[in-house]
This record gives structure tokens, sequence and C-alpha cells, in this order.
């Protein structure tokens, strides 16, 4: 049976370099970037946050499944309580693994568009969408406020919460990109 060797430190290294730097994938294109890569406000809808959330609870669970098999081959979490106990690890340890083709067909979401686009378009989709609906609610509870007649403090505090918030929202739609 063909084996891959992996080694532990760069497998965690790896997920966490996608996973940290997901907010920083751009688009390269020649020029400005092309329409359809541009984010506009009607894209993020409560279903698209929801269907984006989906896709990152799988990410979630591929990603258990992978340190999982990591687990099991290294007991490497038996080795974690040094850490909170004061004693030092070396930091010359390493552990090398083998990881089976059939092991890893059992993970999902190890694709290259997954994990170069997918991650991307769906972290862009969920904060999006929670930017946006927080710009909305400020927005209600202003007129909501206005409608009420409240005092002139409470209307330009509240105002200003919901320019601050379109703000925030519009910068975001302005500065990111889908990748494709």
């Amino acid at each position: 049976m063909r084996k891959i060797s992996v080694s532990l430190s760069i497998v965690i290294f790896l997920m966490s370099v996608i996973i940290a730097n997901a907010t920083e994938l751009k688009v390269s294109h020649p020029g400005p970037t092309p329409d359809e890569y541009k984010l506009k406000e009607e894209q993020f809808t409560y279903n698209s946050g929801f269907k984006a959330l989906s896709h990152v609870d799988k990410y979630l669970t591929s990603f258990a499944k992978l340190t999982e098999i990591i687990e099991t081959k290294t007991q490497f979490r038996q080795r974690l309580p040094q850490r909170y106990s004061g004693e030092s690890i070396k930091d010359n340890i390493s552990y090398s693994l083998s990881i089976t083709l059939k092991e890893l067909n059992n993970v999902e979401n190890l694709e290259w568009d997954v994990q170069n686009l997918g991650f991307h378009n769906h972290y862009v989709t969920l904060k999006g969408t929670m930017l946006l609906q927080q710009a909305r609610i400020k927005e209600l509870e202003y007129e909501l406020l206005k409608l009420k007649k409240s005092s002139e403090e409470a209307l330009r505090k509240t105002q200003k919460e919901a320019t601050d918030s379109r703000r925030l929202f519009n910068e975001f739609i302005k500065n990111q990109s889908w990748v494709d």
C-alpha cells in the first residue's frame, strides 16, 4: 500500500497558515479587478451566509478528522499537558508519520480549490453578511428611535452607530474580492 510521509509539524503549520491567511488571499489579475470579482451588497443574504456557514462546518469537521488521524499515529495530545505544567518542552522534538491514501481519502476538503478558493470565499461571505446585518440593525434602531420621537442625544448616538456600521461594511466590500 502506497504511503505518504507527512511531518506533523508541517501538517499543523500548513493548516494554521491556510486558516490564518484565508482572509489574505487576493485575486491576481493584471489591471483592475473584473466586476464579477467585486463584492455587492445583494450577495450578503441570510441564505448565502447560512450556506457559507455550512461549508465552514464541513471544513472544521475535515480538520478534526485529520487531527484524529495524526493523534492516532503520534499520541501527541498525551504530551500537550507538559506545556501547561511548567515543564519545558524541547523544541527539537518532531514527529514523523505515514498516512495512507485510504486514510486521506476519508478526509474531505483537502482539494486545492476548497483550500484556496472555498476557504476565502466562504469567509468573505460570512464576514460580509455579519457586517451588513449589523449595519441594517443599527439603521433600523435609528428609524425606530425617530418614530418614537426619542431624545436628540439618543438619535445622534444611534445615527453615528448606524453610519459607522455602514462604513465598515462599505469598506469591507470595497477592499475584499472573490477569488476564482
